[in-house]
């Protein structure tokens, strides 16, 4: 029982440590970006306008920041709803890369510390939601930090490529090391509900009360001290002989 406490509360300790370094992360991206170069070019100087446009954004981008674990959460997004914003995204990071391309003047540190600050952002959504398009947003900054070092020195994009490296290798050892990324739910969790391989053979056009009627489940709420091997074998194969 005391492992299962702390292994609840290392869990809510690292989801803090990751919605706190999201936030973070997503405050010096919006800062830095905001004093860069790059604001200038492709939205011109600052006006009263702008500023109460460029916090709005902000702070949406910031309490989804904090709240991103406390919503998707709740109830996973259908998927119809994560290729609408997968899409959404995709044109926003292609227009972006066009009028990129375009701007000839050289960065400098306030536009390279943003585009670092929004992979590490990326990242820590990937950790935290499941809406499909957080990986792809991490692979779309680390390309622009390699391209903005690029554009300063060709030699620095060993740099970026490094640093491109590091975060994508980090992403796939916290997968390997059993530490769960929420970018693929699973089945059984798409309505929220806990998974249960059982109901992965129920056909489509089952009738919903019958995963009321599990005896499995039922037998878990009604004996949870009292699990017996022979009684839950026996419970299914008169649940199955049932169903057919």
């Amino acid at each position: 029982m005391t492992s299962k406490v702390n292994k609840m509360l290392n869990r809510k300790m690292q989801v803090k440590k990751w919605r706190y370094l999201c936030f973070v992360s997503s405050i010096v991206g919006l800062l830095c970006y905001a004093l860069s170069p790059s604001f200038n070019h492709l939205f011109g100087k600052w006006n009263l306008l702008k500023v109460s446009l460029y916090c709005l954004f902000s702070f949406v981008i910031c309490l989804a920041d904090l709240l991103a674990n406390a919503i998707t959460w709740q109830k996973s997004p259908s998927l119809r709803f994560r290729a609408h914003l997968a899409v959404s995204v995709f044109t926003i990071t292609t227009i972006y890369s066009f009028f990129f391309d375009k701007a000839n003047a050289k960065p400098d540190a306030y536009s390279l510390i943003s585009s670092a600050a929004f992979a590490v952002m990326s990242l820590c959504m990937s950790k935290q939601t499941h809406l499909g398009f957080e990986v792809d947003l991490l692979y779309f900054f680390c390309g622009y930090f390699t391209l903005q070092l690029m554009k300063i020195k060709k030699v620095l994009a060993v740099v970026g490529a490094c640093f491109a490296y590091s975060l994508i290798m980090f992403r796939v050892y916290l997968g390997e090391s059993g530490l769960p990324i929420q970018d693929q739910p699973s089945i059984g969790n798409q309505n929220g509900a806990e998974s249960d391989p059982i109901l992965h053979f129920i056909p489509n056009n089952t009738a919903a009360p019958s995963v009321v009627e599990d005896p499995i489940r039922h037998f878990y709420q009604t004996n949870p001290s009292n699990e017996n091997r022979k009684t839950m074998v026996r419970k299914l194969i008169d649940w199955i002989i049932g169903r057919v």
